[in-house]
């Protein structure tokens, strides 16, 4: 989950545009690629690098059909495992890095599909040491490790690699925060912003909120008289 992939940003990237679905680096999405489109871009990916451009949308409303504007931040990702079925593909996409939109080619008739040239995004803190990251890992792990969130499953993978000292914190932080941020607008934040040590603060305060919000939920008088287990 955590070895370097060579990403060569001299070349366009094809680009797969989803209404509310925000891949993350070091995330794993599932997808069903069905309109012809795409099932063009996968042919070709697959027999080139497998490396695919996944992007949101700037604008949803339900007028605006075709050629809809993109939102600039993008998250390069690598197929890993890949299923041709009857009406596609089901694939598995692997988040590489962060990368910034700098110019966008529209379809062709060689092309169905958009592909952009992107721009690499890199900020504070993800080069070299991350012991200024130190402190927010602390405090991230131990609410991970906390009797509200402990029962929650899809954090359980997440507390587990914290406690590898061996890997880095900023992938960490992007790993909790697809697991803890279920609004995609939270997502594109967390994905958007380029400074490590911010998004370690906004995935600290989520996961503070999440835990607050747990406790006083098992607090609550139980209609039965009792209270609401925290297992």
């Amino acid at each position: 989950m955590f070895e370097t992939i060579a990403v060569d940003f001299r070349r366009r990237f094809p680009v797969f545009p989803l209404p509310e679905t925000v891949l993350l680096p070091h995330g794993i999405q599932p997808l069903h690629i069905f309109e012809p489109r795409y099932i063009q871009m996968l042919d070709h990916m697959l027999d080139g690098s497998g490396q695919i451009a996944m992007a949101t949308w700037a604008d949803l409303s339900p007028e605006v059909m075709e050629s809809r504007a993109l939102r600039q931040v993008v998250c390069l990702g690598q197929i890993v495992q890949h299923e041709r079925v009857q009406s596609g593909y089901q694939v598995l996409l692997h988040g590489l890095c962060r990368g910034s939109i700098v110019d966008v080619q529209e379809p062709t008739d060689e092309h169905l599909y958009r592909t952009a040239l992107i721009r690499p995004i890199s900020g504070a803190a993800d080069h070299g040491t991350d012991g200024v990251l130190d402190n927010a890992r602390g405090a991230i792990r131990s609410l991970l490790r906390s009797n509200a969130l402990k029962p929650m499953e899809r954090l359980e993978t997440v507390a587990t690699w914290f406690d590898l000292d061996e890997v880095p914190t900023g992938p960490l932080v992007d790993l909790a925060g697809a697991a803890v941020l279920g609004n995609s607008d939270q997502r594109y934040k967390l994905l958007a912003e380029p400074d490590a040590q911010v998004r370690a603060r906004m995935v600290l305060k989520e996961l503070r909120d999440l835990e607050r919000l747990l406790r006083l939920a098992a607090l609550q008088p139980r209609e039965d008289g009792g209270r609401i287990s925290r297992n």
